[in-house]
């Protein structure tokens, strides 16, 4: 993001993205850890990343005008003490309870809300927490990170998940509201997100009316048949503007982008393809750069990549990617 966005954005609020349980490869506990033979101290202590909170960097961009920040994966940032060994049949599991939902892990979080307390307090302007806790099929363990201690929001993924079904979507609408009412707070829902399938892909699937469809995890993804107008019809009709509480749209979902499927295996990147052997296909296909022109040649949006694999294909079918993509 380039600085000179903020005065002009006027009334447009800017909320960024903090990324409290990664590291970079050059960290040195990530080095080490990559070094070491399987199951020696360095690759267990890169899974416990220093995570102080960041003072300086809530300080420095909220001084520039930014107006939030939204905390990515906050249900994984560290291990339960003693740094035990997973049973194997777990090792693979996203929601492992060695590394998910641990308890201290809520102390970080009461004393970022306390640093942007302070910081309102002292500069007369409120900054906007926002949690991406994936608790899916279990609304109050999502409320357990908003609070006037912790989050101001925090996403509520169940709606995201849920398949093409009036009784299901009915059904994850109440038991948001219903965890979430009672103790003062509005969902911020989403219908999609960096991690799963477009939804108007997702819908047009002909299994999207099963109803319990998505609810084993975005990364488990479908091959049935896909109507793609049919599943943009869907799309459409699913808008969650009408719900109480906030929306929060992904990119490309206002020109109801569908999920680039034909990548090639040496185009993708996501680890969660790369880990499974080819069996999942990972989140590359929502991660296309986004088209910002109608050029015939394509458009690779704001990317730098010059990979003729990552054109985004225009609407209108005017670009298309090389036969080998």
């Amino acid at each position: 993001m380039h600085w000179s966005l903020l005065p002009r954005a006027h009334d447009i609020r800017i909320i960024l993205d903090v990324v409290p349980n990664h590291c970079s490869t050059e960290h040195p506990w990530f080095a080490a850890a990559v070094a070491a033979a399987p199951g020696s101290s360095p690759s267990v202590s890169v899974t416990r990343v220093h995570a102080d909170p960041p003072k300086i960097a809530f300080q420095l961009f909220g001084d520039r005008g930014v107006d939030g920040f939204r905390a990515d994966a906050v249900i994984y940032l560290g291990k339960v003490d003693g740094l035990p060994d997973a049973d194997p049949s777990d090792v693979d599991s996203p929601l492992n309870p060695l590394y998910t939902y641990v308890p201290w892990q809520h102390e970080i979080w009461r004393q970022w809300r306390d640093l942007v307390n302070r910081y309102e307090a002292a500069h007369g302007r409120e900054l906007l927490l926002v949690a991406e806790a994936f608790s899916p099929n279990d609304p109050e363990l999502m409320v357990a990170y908003a609070n006037p201690d912790e989050f101001h929001q925090v996403f509520a993924f169940d709606l995201m998940l849920a398949s093409w079904h009036a009784d299901r979507i009915r059904a994850v609408i109440k038991s948001t509201l219903d965890a979430a009412l009672p103790h003062g707070l509005l969902p911020a829902w989403t219908l999609n997100n960096h991690d799963t399938q477009r939804s108007p892909t997702r819908y047009g699937r002909s299994d999207a009316v099963q109803i319990g469809g998505f609810h084993d995890g975005a990364f488990r993804i479908s091959d049935a048949p896909l109507d793609a107008a049919l599943g943009l019809r869907r799309a459409k009709a699913a808008s969650a503007l009408a719900l109480p509480g906030c929306v929060y749209l992904h990119a490309g979902e206002e020109p109801g982008l569908l999920e680039v499927l034909d990548l090639p295996d040496e185009a993708r990147e996501d680890p969660v393809f790369h880990c499974s052997g080819g069996q999942s296909l990972g989140r590359d296909g929502c991660r296309v750069p986004l088209p910002w022109t109608r050029r015939p040649q394509g458009s690779y949006g704001f990317s730098g990549t010059t990979d003729p694999c990552h054109i985004q294909p225009n609407r209108d079918g005017s670009a298309s990617r090389p036969e080998r993509c």
